[in-house]
């Protein structure tokens, strides 16, 4: 091999362009909106078990239709009543509490209707604040079940 192919390969690693592969999160205003539960997926992040729950936005507005997501933790295979994931389920459940060592099923949130509380994201997981043109809206909390049986 030449000298200058091998110069050009050597440049040809350097040249970088990566993709962007996500769409940006969407930003709407704070508030109270009606949603519906679309499907949940587990994941993992820093080593701790999550549940996102996607939401669509479904009242009517500048935001009809937006999808959103809320993150729960799942410490492992037990949550307590204190967790965001019991209060989120118990609603689901149409306020009925679970007994000890009953399943809570993450597809009880299926195809209902709930009312949820939007908020900006404005500071990063460690404390820092998030420049305003990358913030972007979750849903912080679900507060009532509106429909769904």
């Amino acid at each position: 091999m030449r000298i200058e192919e091998i110069f050009q390969k050597k440049n040809k690693m350097y040249e970088c362009e990566p993709i962007c592969c996500d769409d940006p999160q969407p930003l709407i205003p704070d508030g109270i909106y009606q949603a519906q539960v679309l499907k949940w997926e587990r994941g993992r992040y820093y080593n701790q078990t999550k549940l996102y729950l996607w939401f669509e936005i479904i009242s009517p507005g500048r935001a009809f239709e937006t999808k959103l997501f809320m993150v729960l933790n799942l410490n492992g295979n037990k949550v307590g009543y204190g967790s965001k994931y019991y209060r989120s389920w118990v609603i689901a459940n149409h306020g009925i509490r679970p007994r000890r060592n009953d399943r809570l099923s993450p597809k009880i949130f299926l195809n209902k209707v709930f009312k949820v509380k939007v908020e900006t994201v404005k500071r990063s997981y460690t404390g820092e604040s998030v420049p305003e043109y990358l913030q972007y809206s979750v849903i912080r909390e679900i507060l009532d079940l509106e429909a769904g049986s």
